[in-house]
């Protein structure tokens, strides 16, 4: 390798020049006026060297390959769905609707395993590469490279007078050179191995690489280097010395319209400052002084985003436009045509061209002083739309409604009043007014409520009493409607009328929540079935009736639940005494004509049930076992205690509606 072998210079310094001024002239992100103030304060000749390496590699891999494929199938599931008050079904859950369990159809993917088995193979090639002597990688070595790579010229033998006057890359690293060489051999190597891996996917992967590499030859490759000041920096720009008109830069001067655009974003940016600014204070003032809700917060927000999206796209577009692409591309290729004019001194050359930038730089900053108004305009516009509609939407309207529901609830319109300070929301103290209407109306209990939501416990405590109060009169109310016969409701209990005086009325609770029935054998046995309790007065369902079944039911009920004095009497006639109760069975021995009146009034009882009657055999509280609630046969016919789970209790209570 003694001999250097390269590429003579065969562009002149003078075409280098001529090749800075068309560099300055084709780059669309240089400024126009660069061909008029850059200037050029070196220009050097280099000679870098590149190293041709060459050698053989092998390589062996192997792999756990597996073949797949996926097939499709349908499957069946279960989905909740809620079913609304007209009885359609919804995918989604609201206050009331109903959760159905419905079986679907869906479709799925499985994939399908189709053969799984170990592969290796062995590769044997040559392998060829061009690597500068620095034996690292760079913009402008690669690009150096890939142009020697395409050029048609051929390498020759270069003399020492080549040589002299030049920059020349005489230092070599044959273990960088090498091991790149070697390295881009391995990567190249095994993308084509991961390429041939038969299957879908693979795993165990090893590979085994081995090289061996020389290099053959060493290439001269001649390049200008141009160093060149524009505004005050410096920049520099290499050509090719054996090709005209090629160039490479890695930095160069950007366009002067990047001030535009700061100029753009500033003005977008300052738009959106000021009008959040408004936007804030006039909620503020909206609300009489008040922290804006979540709401109203959220409103502020999206307005505020969207004037400043709307700011910073029209600047953006209007600086990067088409049309501004254009009118650069059209100065650029002006003072092209100016610059290649044969006809033109130099001088006059120069003239031209800086009075064609001179005017294009005015117009510039009309177009940009057009551009900010553009983005104001829109921007003003905005702002005085979504403060319109703020103002009326947030302020004016509500305070309107506001006013008209308070001479609604000052003029003893309390419903009214209700439904217009409830479509106000959260606005100012309106859910504190609605409550406040609630108490006027003299419905109490649904002000407590709304105070326990607001978390007014002075007002939840004094309003407690009436509420109770209430629910007591509405309780009496309803029961005192009802006749012999219909079902009513207490609690999350449903109850059926068996007798009705002018002061009370006794009623059976038949079901609970919606349930046919109310407690089983299994939920009570244990408390009724023992021996050694001799009769209903020390009966453990007696106990458990009239503490915790009656724990069960809110204060008011409570207030209209009648204690009375019972008989106990046996079947053979024996009188246990009476007992005080709240909540007691019914006496098969002289309550017999509470269910001869439902029977009367169409009503039929189907449940076998306890009384508080003794058996026959022993002194127990004892079921009813023949079912004849029909009128066909004899009631309460006494058998002996059981433990069935088809046996049902029925507690009883007298109702004030006095």
């Amino acid at each position: 390798m003694n001999a250097k072998k390269g590429l003579a210079f065969s562009v002149s310094e003078n075409q280098i020049r001529e090749d800075f001024i068309n560099y300055l002239l084709k780059e669309k992100e240089i400024p126009p006026d660069a061909c008029i103030s850059a200037q050029i304060v070196k220009i050097k000749k280099h000679y870098q060297l590149l190293s041709k390496c060459e050698g053989q590699y092998t390589a062996h891999w192997s792999a756990k390959c597996t073949c797949e494929h996926t097939e499709k199938y349908t499957y069946t599931d279960t989905e909740i769905v809620f079913v609304d008050d007209y009885g359609i079904e919804r995918p989604y859950r609201q206050d009331g609707w109903t959760p159905v369990p419905k079986q679907v159809t869906k479709t799925d993917h499985k994939i399908i395993t189709d053969k799984v088995e170990q592969v290796n193979r062995d590769i044997k090639d040559n392998y060829c590469e061009l690597i500068h002597a620095q034996g690292e990688a760079s913009p402008l070595y690669n690009w150096i490279i890939e142009r020697f790579k395409n050029s048609k010229y051929t390498a020759v033998e270069l003399s020492d007078n080549d040589l002299l006057e030049c920059n020349i890359t005489e230092q070599r690293n044959m273990i960088k050179v090498l091991q790149s060489a070697q390295d881009n051999c391995k990567s190249a190597c095994l993308s084509r191995v991961k390429a041939i891996i038969p299957g879908n996917r693979y795993e165990n992967f090893k590979f085994d690489f081995k090289s061996d590499f020389k290099i053959s030859e060493e290439f001269y490759i001649p390049v200008y280097q141009v160093e060149y000041t524009y505004n005050h920096k410096q920049y520099e720009v290499w050509f090719s010395g054996y090709e005209k008109g090629v160039w490479f830069s890695e930095k160069a001067p950007k366009n002067s319209n990047i001030k535009s655009h700061k100029k753009l974003y500033a003005t977008s940016i300052s738009a959106f400052l000021i009008d959040a600014a408004l936007l804030i204070i006039m909620a503020i003032i909206g609300k009489f002084n008040m922290i804006p809700t979540i709401p109203i917060l959220f409103t502020i927000i999206i307005l505020l985003f969207g004037v400043f999206i709307i700011c910073l796209i029209t600047g953006v577009v209007l600086d990067n436009s088409t049309v501004n692409t254009e009118r650069r591309d059209d100065i650029k290729n002006l003072l092209t045509q100016v610059y290649h004019n044969q006809d033109m001194t130099l001088q006059a050359k120069k003239s031209e061209m800086k009075q064609a930038v001179k005017e294009f730089d005015a117009n510039e900053t009309k177009i940009s002083n057009r551009r900010r108004k553009c983005i104001l305009i829109p921007s003003i516009s905005i702002l005085v739309i979504a403060l319109s509609f703020f103002m009326t939407k947030q302020v004016i309207l509500p305070t309107v409604n506001y006013n008209n529901a308070e001479k609604l609830l000052s003029s003893g319109e309390y419903d009214k009043a209700i439904s217009a300070f409830k479509n106000l929301g959260d606005f100012k103290n309106s859910e504190n007014k609605v409550a406040e209407a609630y108490v006027a109306k003299g419905d109490y209990i649904s002000a407590i409520n709304l105070y326990n939501k607001l978390g007014d416990k002075e007002k939840v405590k004094e309003y407690t009493p009436l509420a109770i109060d209430q629910q007591v009169k509405e309780s009496k109310k309803v029961a005192r409607q009802a006749k012999i016969g219909n079902v009513i409701r207490i609690g999350n209990y449903e109850a059926v009328v068996l007798d009705k005086q002018s002061d009370k009325i006794l009623i059976m609770v038949i079901r609970y929540n919606g349930n046919d029935s109310y407690r089983n054998l299994n939920t009570v046995y244990n408390m009724i079935y023992d021996y050694n309790l001799s009769s209903w007065k020390n009966s453990y369902i007696r106990s458990f009736l009239n503490n915790d079944f009656l724990d069960e039911f809110s204060e008011s009920i409570n207030r209209i639940i009648l204690e009375v004095n019972l008989p106990n009497i046996t079947q053979s006639g024996k009188n246990l005494g009476k007992t005080k109760d709240k909540v007691f069975l019914l006496s098969a021995v002289s309550d017999k004509k509470y269910i001869d009146a439902l029977i009367d009034n169409g009503v039929i009882i189907t449940s076998t049930m306890f009384t508080r009657t003794p058996s026959s055999s022993t002194t127990v509280v004892s079921v009813d076992v023949e079912n004849n609630f029909d009128g066909t046969g004899n009631h309460y016919s006494m058998g002996e205690q059981e433990s069935s789970d088809s046996y049902y209790v029925r507690p009883c209570m007298w109702l004030d509606i006095s």
